[in-house]
């Protein structure tokens, strides 16, 4: 989520994030709750757009959420698993959260040279009940990001970032954008 690695352009296209669709969507195609419920398992796997999408989610969640992540993405529970895909839609949401922001910012950032004047993220709905980038899942249900990105794009929005980076944070700036 550091803000340097985003772009600065005029218009931002197909930008998206790797998140789990909820555990009602995925369970009538996951039979056996004691080997199915993980998100490496290979029916999860089989389910997913790409094996190296359920692979950056684990990872991601690692390092992310360290010790809250761990027990929870190689148990094969219900709950432990409906954790695992709770944190990933959390995950997917703050990380484009954060570049959608970055684009809002871009427009009036008088160091941003392309001033950008609009993004679009990928994508919107799924085309099967998996792991992807849309956020609303496969049948309709809202993820978090569908939640996340409303607000972004609502015709005023308030971020804060830190600069100069996540990494080294000096200073928290606080942008409103219309």
């Amino acid at each position: 989520m550091d803000d340097s690695q985003y772009p600065d352009v005029v218009w931002a296209s197909e930008f998206g994030w790797v998140g789990m669709p909820s555990l009602e969507t995925l369970q009538p195609y996951l039979p056996n709750a004691t080997t199915d419920y993980t998100l490496l398992s290979p029916r999860v796997s089989q389910k997913g757009d790409t094996a190296s999408g359920l692979a950056s989610i684990y990872t991601s969640l690692e390092n992310a959420y360290g010790p809250y992540a761990w027990g929870v993405q190689d148990t094969s529970t219900k709950q432990s698993f409906r954790r695992a895909i709770h944190l990933s839609q959390v995950q997917q949401s703050a990380c484009m959260r954060a570049e959608a922001e970055h684009y809002r910012r871009g427009r009036d950032d008088p160091k941003s040279a392309p001033h950008t004047m609009g993004s679009t993220y990928w994508m919107l709905d799924s085309a099967w009940p998996a792991a992807d980038w849309a956020s609303l899942e496969w049948g309709g249900r809202w993820k978090l990001l569908h939640y996340e990105m409303r607000k972004v794009y609502s015709p005023i929005v308030v971020s804060s970032y830190c600069t100069p980076s996540p990494q080294v944070c000096r200073g928290i700036e606080i942008y409103i954008g219309m």
